[in-house]
């Protein structure tokens, strides 16, 4: 595929693993990551954590290096070195120059592959991830969004936080750790993607030479769909506020009406303009942060609003919400509200080309979950496509039926009555 003046979008299989990669030749640089599809969704009530547990110990040594050393490469190499964990993948990423590619390529790979992790350093982390859920216990956003999954998606692997519970990461062992990269970092889970100062035939050999002693392995097991539950529930906290979340329906990652959706979104929830912080915040004050929101998986999704405010507004925001709701499922949107919206996501568009990192997310995601790669063009072909009554239509799948919704209430003890009832 090619697009701007020199840039050229290529894939091919290496040894079972997916590469992509976009050449930028004016760019001085590359930014690239090495996806592992698998996540706290592939883990169990056992291991619950050791997705993230893994992700944080390849810093921590491997065969030929211990942390110090590998913490000095980093800096030798500049730029960035990340890792991160969602609920269906893992990341360990780099942006360089494009001198140090191959040294920075051949570091992570050692470190995923290569970790040893020593016992004392398992010990050392055991506690830095302790105190990292002790920190989501400290933001009432945050631990609303934990347990709002685990109430959306009980006894369901999205229903778990992504590092696990504090009683789940005590048990986490250095056996688990083994056996669970040995499971699921395997070719047919891997997706490499580079951007920038790179073509596919060299990252092609640097994925052969690095990654190339991985065992064959059958394709990716399909995910077990979540059963989504409704249910009201309450969560004390002695603050000041009280943050209010309630979730419904929403559509997977490769669902071919994403883009209305994602209009939807930018419609009712998603700006300044938008009818939720118009209608809550500028005309009656009832809340600083108002916002609605969307998460995509493989199968399923989620979409919602949250709000933070005084516990004597929350009636009066999710009577506000309900009201606006049955708005837009009734009546189409007006032509200039959903060109302001198409402008934004095609502008926001425009302007993530402009970020290296950014632009290899897209495409690892697009091979990921799609199997092939979506130009500009194509995109902006299929948001402008999108009409009002497409939004229309998508409003009464994701808004019709607000009993189907998990809310969620954390704030102080005195607001449990105010928040609950009638909700």
């Amino acid at each position: 595929m090619t697009g701007e003046t020199g840039v050229t979008v290529e894939a091919r299989g290496v040894n079972g693993i997916t590469v992509v990669c976009e050449r930028i030749p004016f760019f001085q640089s590359v930014s690239f990551g090495i996806w592992v599809l698998a996540g706290s969704r592939d883990e169990t009530d056992k291991n619950s954590g050791v997705s993230h547990f893994l992700e944080h110990l390849v810093f921590k040594g491997s065969e030929s290096k211990n942390a110090a050393q590998i913490a000095v490469e980093i800096d030798e190499l500049g730029g960035n070195v990340e890792a991160f964990t969602t609920r269906e993948s893992t990341c360990f990423s780099a942006h360089v120059v494009s001198q140090r590619l191959e040294r920075a390529f051949s570091l992570l790979a050692e470190m995923m592959l290569d970790s040893t992790f020593p016992p004392n350093e398992i010990e050392l982390e055991r506690r830095v991830i302790l105190e990292e859920i002790r920190s989501v216990d400290d933001s009432p956003a945050e631990l609303a969004f934990e347990s709002l999954y685990q109430k959306r998606f009980p006894n369901h692997p999205l229903g778990r936080s992504i590092t696990g519970p504090a009683s789940a990461v005590n048990r986490v062992s250095r056996e688990d750790l083994y056996s669970f990269r040995q499971t699921h970092y395997t070719p047919p889970a891997i997706v490499v993607a580079a951007c920038g100062d790179v073509n596919i035939d060299q990252l092609a050999a640097l994925v052969s030479s690095h990654l190339g002693r991985l065992a064959p392995a059958n394709g990716l097991k399909k995910p077990t769909p979540p059963l989504p539950m409704a249910a009201v529930d309450y969560i004390p906290k002695e603050i000041e506020q009280a943050h209010i979340l309630a979730a419904g329906p929403g559509l997977s990652i490769t669902d071919d009406r994403r883009m209305a959706s994602m209009l939807l979104n930018i419609i009712f929830g998603g700006g300044v303009s938008s009818r939720l912080f118009q209608n809550i915040r500028e005309r009656r004050g009832l809340a600083y942060s108002i916002y609605s929101f969307q998460d995509r998986f493989s199968d399923c999704g989620l979409s919602g609003v949250y709000a933070a405010s005084a516990p004597e507004s929350i009636h009066e925001i999710w009577r506000v919400t309900l009201e606006e709701m049955d708005a837009i499922c009734s009546s189409t949107v007006a032509p200039a509200e959903l060109e302001r919206a198409k402008a934004q996501v095609e502008d926001n568009l425009r302007l993530s080309y402009e970020s290296l990192d950014s632009r290899v997310s897209q495409i690892a995601g697009q091979m990921a979950y799609h199997r092939r790669i979506f130009s500009m063009e194509q995109t902006l072909h299929d948001i402008r496509a999108v009409t009002a009554e497409d939004v229309r239509t998508m409003a009464g799948e994701l808004f019709g039926d607000p009993s189907c919704f998990t809310t969620l209430v954390v704030g102080p003890k005195n607001a449990r009555e105010l928040c609950l009832s009638g909700l």
